[in-house]
């Protein structure tokens, strides 16, 4: 199962990817919107007319059951991730990587895999929670 970060989303909007890299897999059932990319957009959509259109893909994803939303479980395991690295590598913001860590907690439930165009920032994350038992993992997109 494949969920697409933020980043390539905001990719096809502005251009840089071609939308077929979304649609077509998307068409064929093999794609999940995690609520933390739909809140993602939505907080960065430009006009009220972007907002709409959002929203609409949103509520096309949730009509079909294709939204991932963490759980009680994927906010604990985030608290565990977040708490220990900062314990072993020194303090983070968990604010400035929550939303990272729960898109591949939440990914985890379906055995998913991450399409990026910026894997660097989801690759520590990736690799913590595989070494917790969250099967997942994220793919490299390059941006054309």
């Amino acid at each position: 199962m494949i969920l697409f970060d933020t980043s390539v989303y905001i990719g096809a909007i502005r251009g840089e990817l071609d939308w077929n890299v979304i649609a077509v897999p998307t068409r064929a059932g093999g794609v999940r919107l995690s609520s933390v990319v739909a809140f993602e957009l939505l907080v960065g959509a430009r006009s009220p007319e972007d907002k709409r259109d959002l929203r609409a893909v949103v509520r096309q994803f949730a009509q079909t059951g294709w939204v991932l939303t963490p759980t009680l479980e994927d906010w604990t395991a985030a608290a565990d991730l977040i708490g220990r690295h900062s314990r072993v590598h020194g303090h983070i913001e968990a604010r400035d990587h929550l939303a990272d860590v729960l898109l591949v907690l939440s990914a985890g439930q379906v055995r998913g895999e991450i399409v990026t165009t910026d894997i660097s920032h989801l690759r520590r994350w990736v690799r913590a929670a595989r070494r917790s038992g969250v099967e997942v993992r994220a793919t490299p997109l390059a941006v054309a």
